[in-house]
């Protein structure tokens, strides 16, 4: 946004900018429409009369009613708020739905146990009679986010580069890339807390001290980058070389408001934004019919925004708006405007500073290709920044119809674009000590990628019976590959399709169950 938005909701409205076309004038803005400073203080008789028959700007008059359609659609809506109390009951809710989902979490946990043990064996079977030990040197490499599918395809890119590879993972999440024939060696560690992470940190370090770890890339997907840039300094007095920027640099590309105003300052377009503070600021927001009319999204920002991201779309009613957290100026909140356009996401590798790699994937499709337009803004975008890095993040962009790119979120980590390239960027991120040795001042391997379409194997069955394509579905099967499968590495395939997905599944509900006790921590309106 321009130079030109304020910084409050009581000086100029979201909306009103979009009116004025950008334009530069501040002071002389039109203050928000508010019911309760839409007129003047009167005591006149005639005053009250007036405004208690005539409803103040922003409110819509009352429309008139169906009899027949409100008496026919009276029932359904009863029954089904009569439903929702009975399931509401705190025995009926533990009857019906947490002892099912419980007892079924048991015994997959029971039959994954069961399970677990011949698979273990089965992957040291593989790994003895077919997987050839390519480690060249003492280089190894530690990746977190065992469970993920972006930390087993980096275990795999890295294996392939002859890097010894250790990952770990948090408690309670799967153990998927522990049975990839890429992994040397696998380890659990405690899941760091706002409160506490001393346990954290003293695991990774325990890590690195055991298995000589020379590299570390944190993939921010199931631990915040935010404790892993902790964790940085620790482990750089251990020798290991982290694959992420340090406190300062997470906490400028994890809050977006940062970002959007670097790119005011470079001159670079931005979206329209809005910071929020306070809960009274969204409510006059609402007031206002023109905000409502358009779309906007709303992220937290700030210190806390750093540590656990939020971002929700705005709701046309204000009733309907629910944000799991506190409004308030330790922990603001960054409304802003859905642009019209084209939105693709990136997956950006950084390293000293410079980009030497992108794929942009199409939000809508889902497509991954090469983007000239969102490439040089990246380019542009690192070239202005005053520290340097060596990292993987994603920026979610948009090109509006007048050919610019505007931000509209940013974090450091590996997203699932990722498995849609093939490249040697593991070996320019960790080089070898001899090609170091021979070129320590530049890039001793020139930047290779190739832009793989990956499928998920679920989504192309349905699609095959759904649309009864097997030319499509074979067509896809030989030229594209698929995200998880792969042929000399097969187990991961048959725990994530068989095991993983069920039991995330039910994770996830179980958790929304009990994050529904906790409505205190959700601000309402």
């Amino acid at each position: 946004m321009s130079d030109a938005m304020p910084d409050t909701v009581r000086q100029a409205p979201i909306s009103d900018d979009r009116r004025r076309g950008g334009g530069s004038g501040s002071s002389s803005s039109s203050p928000a429409i508010s019911p309760s400073h839409s007129f003047k203080r009167s005591k006149s008789t005639c005053y009250l009369l007036d405004r208690r028959t005539s409803p103040p700007p922003g409110r819509l008059l009352p429309q008139p009613q169906n009899v027949m359609v409100t008496t026919l659609t009276w029932y359904p809506a009863f029954l089904w708020q009569m439903v929702k109390a009975f399931f509401h009951l705190p025995i009926i809710n533990l009857l019906f739905l947490r002892m099912p989902l419980l007892w079924t979490s048991l015994w997959i946990q029971f039959i994954w146990e069961c399970v677990r043990i011949p698979l273990v064996f089965t992957r040291y079977g593989l790994r003895t009679c077919f997987a050839k030990r390519r480690y060249r040197g003492d280089r190894s490499v530690l990746i977190n986010g065992g469970s993920t599918v972006q930390t087993l395809h980096l275990a795999r890119n890295f294996h392939a580069a002859g890097v010894r590879v250790i990952v770990c993972e948090v408690e309670g999440c799967m153990e998927l890339s522990s049975f990839s024939l890429a992994v040397d060696s696998y380890y659990t560690v405690p899941k760091p807390s706002e409160d506490n992470c001393i346990q954290y940190v003293d695991a990774l370090r325990t890590i690195v001290e055991k298995e000589r770890v020379g590299f570390y890339i944190p993939t921010g997907t199931t631990v915040p980058t935010y404790y892993d840039a902790v964790a940085k300094s620790h482990l750089e007095l251990l020798g290991c070389k982290c694959c992420t920027p340090a406190l300062d640099g997470v906490l400028f590309f994890n809050d977006l408001s940062q970002v959007l105003d670097k790119c005011q300052i470079e001159g670079l377009p931005v979206p329209k934004h809005l910071r929020v503070c306070s809960k009274e600021d969204i409510i006059k927001l609402y007031d206002n019919v023109t905000f409502r009319a358009d779309k906007h999204f709303i992220v937290n920002v700030g210190f806390y925004g750093c540590k656990i991201r939020h971002c929700l779309q705005m709701p046309e009613c204000r009733k309907n708006l629910t944000l799991p957290g506190p409004v308030s100026d330790d922990c603001p909140w960054l409304l802003v405007h859905d642009t019209p356009g084209s939105y693709y996401t990136t997956c950006t590798t950084v390293h000293d500073g410079k980009m030497i790699g992108n794929v942009t994937c199409s939000i809508r499709t889902g497509k991954p290709a090469r983007n000239e337009l969102v490439d040089a803004w990246l380019m542009h975008f690192f070239s202005t920044l005053p520290f340097t890095f060596d990292g993987i993040l994603s920026f979610e962009v948009c090109i509006s119809p007048s050919r610019n790119v505007l931000p509209l979120g940013c974090q450091i980590g590996v997203p699932l674009t990722y498995v849609n390239h093939r490249s040697n960027f593991e070996q320019i991120l960790y080089p070898s000590r001899s090609a170091t040795h021979h070129a320590p001042h530049h890039l001793s391997v020139t930047p290779a990628m190739k832009v793989v379409e990956s499928y998920y194997l679920p989504k192309l069955l349905y699609e095959t019976i759904i649309g009864f394509s097997i030319k499509n579905m074979l067509t896809t099967v030989m030229e594209k590959r698929e995200m998880v499968f792969s042929f000399w590495d097969p187990l991961p395939a048959c725990v994530y399709y068989n095991f993983q997905i069920l039991a995330d599944f039910i994770n996830k509900v179980l958790t929304e169950i009990k994050s529904s006790k906790f409505k205190t921590k959700y601000t309402t309106f």
